[in-house]
């Protein structure tokens, strides 16, 4: 197999610019009310058990290879002894099931798929860390869902639940479908950008007419850092094509 025009078929991509703002690359999917109380990890065997933020992927037309960024809005209250609502992060997992076993269970989500950095939460009581779960702070994460997920659990970034609250009501997880690739004009640069494997080089090409076969290098050996890299081109032309490959 060619294993560089395999891959080339499948990242290739076409891009005709037009003017548009950044914040016009992503579309906002939901934003989704949470209680602080709710859990997917395991709990301190005194600690209260509520049931986590379970979202339904396919309800929101979210699919495995979706480029999504999850982003914590709002605050709550760590506990009785808080004096104010100070804490904003979460926590989230994705899954191949809705199932959640009982709070007792480290592995409470048995269909635990791994994306993203890895987070480690610990607690004195047990070991409550599950090995596939991430973190989603205030500026949001950009995680690509992955495959066989079909929900995702979210839960406060805490190891205590049960006594949090949440007094007037705004803390939310946004849901933000990332462009995945995209091309962005300002002024006089267009900004090409693309999900890499880390330590992979890519090439980015362009052409002014899709009737020529022949496209011109950009930049070639830009290395891959495992999330989304960028390059700006400078506007010359009315219009232009741009694909993004993989080098062997």
């Amino acid at each position: 197999m060619n294993t560089k025009s395999t891959f080339r078929a499948a990242l290739t991509i076409v891009l005709l610019f037009s003017i548009r703002s950044d914040a016009s690359a992503q579309t906002t999917l939901t934003n989704i009310h949470m209680d602080p109380r709710g859990a997917y990890a395991r709990l301190c065997s005194d600690d209260v058990a509520f049931p986590p933020s379970i979202i339904d992927l396919s309800a929101l037309s979210i699919s495995p290879g979706d480029l999504l960024r999850l982003t914590s809005f709002g605050d709550f209250k760590f506990g009785v002894g808080d004096s104010g609502e100070s804490a904003r992060d979460m926590l989230g997992v994705f899954s191949s099931s809705s199932v959640l076993g009982p709070s007792t269970e480290q592995f409470r989500v048995v269909g635990a798929i791994d994306a993203g950095a890895d987070t480690i939460s610990t607690a004195a009581c047990a070991d409550i860390d599950i090995p596939e779960d991430f973190y989603i702070p205030t500026n949001g994460v950009v995680i690509r869902v992955p495959n066989y997920a079909l929900y995702l659990f979210v839960q406060a970034a805490d190891n205590r639940l049960g006594d949090n609250s949440d007094p007037d009501g705004d803390f939310v997880l946004r849901i933000n479908r990332e462009c995945d690739p995209c091309a962005t004009i300002s002024v006089s640069q267009v900004r090409v950008c693309w999900s890499t494997e880390s330590n992979i080089l890519y090439r980015v090409d362009y052409k002014s007419t899709l009737t020529s076969n022949t496209w011109t290098p950009l930049v070639t050996d830009v290395v891959g850092n495992g999330a989304t890299n960028c390059v700006f081109d400078a506007v010359t032309e009315e219009k232009r094509f741009y694909q993004v490959v993989r080098q062997p």
